[in-house]
């Protein structure tokens, strides 16, 4: 049986991944929370979890102790200055602190390339994570262990932002979705991942995390529209991100812009103008300019549809080749968690029906003595 930790336990992806895995019988799975708060979730679902920080060397070796895969969820909260900084504390003490791990799994994400063509290239999220990404190797090479990368993809599960937006937002109409293959990934997949990791499925290395074979923009689509009880209704389109000269080229109408709309404002007179000393042009520009207003409009109309996936590239890098199929297999595993947590939920309601009922004969008998006495 294999032994994973994992730092950062208590954070929605760390969470999810640790029920997953506690479902299986070939792992002993240890979550680590800064807080005995943090790991509510964990206990009431029956986990065992240890508790602290990794800031000192006495207390990691303490949390990590018997580990033989160590799994960093972790995701600093600082000033952009700091967070590299705390990244790199951790990283050090992760590796260096637990002599049982002969592999250190640090969780990175895909957020380091851009998916939209609309998002900025330099943001310090990116940033700190490729940072920890080269602090993770060279730390490990040092420590002579073996260090996995995992570009996490969009994290979706029963735990997830992204399930639950996406849920909410479901209509009763076509959605238009990108033509592009989905950096969706389960929490499923990243706990099989591990596993796949501490029994040497894998070799070390940074691989992009993302379901394989990959889902389609479609199926993601049907996959919520299944669970909401609604009929999937899908188009796909191209997408074609701007190249270089052509965002070039915006920026340049767009600094142009003002001048041209001063210009346009005078567009009877202009018109007259040309009618009178060059009617030919003119009329093609007149007809270039109706075109021109009915693209616009139609544009507007597309503009209106209902794009519920934003995604203008794939995710590059090596992929995982050990992951089985999640479209099939991670279905029964899900129910399973499901389960788990409802029945987690379901005691601890009645636990505190238990309470408020304790209180209230508490209260009732108190009364009563009152009265009583007077």
């Amino acid at each position: 049986m294999k032994t994973i930790g994992i730092i950062g336990g208590n954070g929605q992806v760390g969470s999810e991944v640790s029920l997953f895995l506690s479902q299986r019988a070939d792992i002993r799975i240890i979550p680590i929370s800064r807080s005995v708060y943090g790991s509510t979730l964990l206990r009431h679902c029956g986990l065992e979890c240890r508790h602290g920080s990794l800031s000192s060397a006495i207390e990691a070796r303490r949390l990590l102790e018997g580990c033989d895969l160590v799994a960093d969820f972790s995701a600093p909260q600082g000033s952009p200055r700091d967070v590299p900084k705390i990244i790199a504390a951790n990283i050090f003490s992760a590796i260096g602190n637990s002599p049982d791990a002969k592999q250190y799994v640090y969780i990175s994400s895909h957020s380091i390339c851009r998916h939209t063509a609309k998002q900025p290239r330099y943001r310090y999220y990116a940033r700190a994570k490729l940072y920890g990404e080269q602090v993770a190797q060279e730390t490990g090479r040092a420590a002579k262990k073996e260090v996995y990368v995992l570009r996490l993809g969009m994290v979706h599960g029963l735990l997830q932002t992204i399930s639950h937006l996406y849920m909410s937002e479901l209509r009763e109409e076509e959605a238009v979705l990108p033509n592009v293959p989905s950096l969706a990934v389960f929490c499923f997949s990243i706990a099989e991942a591990l596993v796949n990791i501490a029994n040497h499925k894998e070799t070390p290395g940074t691989y992009t995390l993302v379901s394989v074979p990959a889902w389609r923009q479609e199926e993601i689509h049907a996959y919520y529209c299944g669970l909401a009880g609604l009929e999937s209704r899908t188009r796909t389109e191209g997408v074609y991100p701007p190249t270089f000269g052509q965002s070039l080229r915006r920026i340049a109408l767009e600094i142009a812009y003002p001048v041209w709309r001063e210009i346009l404002r005078e567009r009877e007179l202009i018109d007259d103008l040309l009618l009178n000393y060059a009617p030919d042009l003119a009329r093609r520009l007149r007809s270039k300019y109706y075109v021109s207003q009915s693209a616009s409009e139609f544009a507007m109309r597309d503009g209106l549809a209902w794009r519920p996936i934003l995604q203008d590239f794939d995710a590059p890098g090596e992929r995982l080749r050990s992951l089985s199929d999640s479209r099939v297999t991670m279905h029964e595993p899900t129910r399973e968690v499901a389960e788990l947590l409802d029945a987690s939920l379901q005691r601890r309601l009645a636990e505190v029906e238990r309470v408020i009922a304790r209180q209230s004969k508490d209260q009732a008998n108190s009364v009563q003595q009152r009265i009583s006495a007077w």
